[in-house]
């Protein structure tokens, strides 16, 4: 198992041993807002609300596709079965939308009503369920947050935990147990639930402090604590053991996934071979296509409107090797040490000479 990283200025992949540490891309003072991997194609995905873009970057051939203008995405989850992404568009009006990176196809898929802010999205393929927290501000020190539940086509869509939740920073899936967990920022807790929000319990309390997003390998949960460089982790059953990975505050900011293909289970793609007017998604026990503004169509028909016809497309081959930050920064440590002892030499020779003219001067005066 690897960990994939975003910083503010790059995207990292570091084994939990810690040995090598590297940048996959670089992206100099940019925030990050989202981040997934599809283990199946050994990608990584990534949005940036400043420039309005979504990307995918495969690890293996380099190559990177970017869907440009997609307006102010945030947090995002890849459907690792048909590598559809669904991301949070802040711009109003806000919804949750999808792109196909290598169709060159996207499409709103839910309308965020209101003031509440997506904060977290995860994605269940295996039983075609979409799940997203909304959170509302009604004060400062009040915030209130809903869980929703939609099919992977938008439709469908309840609230399925609606009480008693402050930020939800993170959530993931079980798909062994078909469990949703999620961690809550402000309550400072860890719940999980059934995927239809029944059977909820809080999972743990006493070692959590300001969670920040989550995920599950294995028999273990995983969370950033605070803004501290460090992951938590902690087996699911028994006592619940918890262990510290100390990654550091340089290789770590706000946004991490894990990169292990048991994570996403492999599942048939409903998608396959279904020819579509704009983007397949998976729906019930076949496959439905969405255009641009949502509508969802009927067999053999085509879409007549386009909302988002702004969207455009770039694939390149990204050119940035993967970095040693280890060897790089001791690179960087040993020119800081060469330069600043040749100032120091420099410095002593300047005043050697200086004085050495000041007691010449003297005695010429003599």
């Amino acid at each position: 198992m690897e960990i994939i990283t975003a910083t503010k200025e790059d995207i990292r992949k570091i084994p939990t041993s810690l040995s090598s540490i590297r940048v996959l891309y670089l992206e100099p003072n940019v925030g990050i807002t989202g981040l997934d991997v599809n283990t199946q194609l050994n990608s990584v995905y990534w949005s940036n609300e400043l420039l309005g873009t979504i990307s995918k970057l495969t690890i293996n051939t380099r190559d990177r596709q970017v869907a440009m203008n997609v307006g102010k995405p945030e947090v995002l989850a890849v459907d690792w079965v048909t590598d559809n992404v669904y991301f949070y568009d802040s711009m109003h009006p806000h919804s949750l939308k999808i792109c196909h990176l290598e169709e060159q196809k996207c499409a709103k898929v839910v309308a965020v009503e209101g003031s509440a802010k997506v904060m977290s999205i995860t994605l269940d393929p295996k039983h075609g369920w979409l799940f997203w927290s909304q959170t509302n501000w009604r004060a400062l020190n009040d915030p209130s947050s809903e869980i929703y539940r939609s099919d992977m086509a938008g439709s469908n869509l309840k609230p399925i935990v609606d009480k008693n939740i402050g930020v939800i920073s993170g959530m993931t899936v079980d798909h062994q147990r078909s469990r949703l967990y999620w961690a809550d920022a402000h309550l400072n807790v860890i719940e999980r639930a059934d995927l239809d929000g029944a059977n909820r319990e809080i999972f743990l309390k006493s070692q959590v402090h300001h969670p920040i997003g989550i995920n599950l390998y294995e028999d273990s949960l995983y969370w950033l604590v605070s803004n501290s460089g460090r992951l938590k982790t902690c087996s699911l059953h028994g006592m619940k053991i918890c262990q510290t990975v100390q990654i550091g505050s340089t290789n770590i900011d706000q946004f991490f996934t894990l990169l292990q293909t048991s994570r996403q289970p492999s599942i048939a793609n409903k998608c396959h071979q279904h020819k579509c007017d704009n983007i397949c998604v998976p729906r019930d026990d076949n496959s439905v296509c969405i255009c641009q503004n949502g509508h969802i169509l009927k067999e053999n028909a085509t879409c007549t409107e386009s909302l988002i016809t702004a969207i455009n497309f770039v694939s390149t081959k990204q050119e940035l090797k993967s970095q040693n930050i280890r060897q790089v920064s001791g690179m960087f440590t040993g020119i800081i040490v060469t330069a600043t002892m040749g100032i120091i030499m420099l410095t002593i020779y300047y005043y050697y000479v200086k004085k050495k003219f000041s007691m010449l001067g003297k005695r010429n005066v003599r």
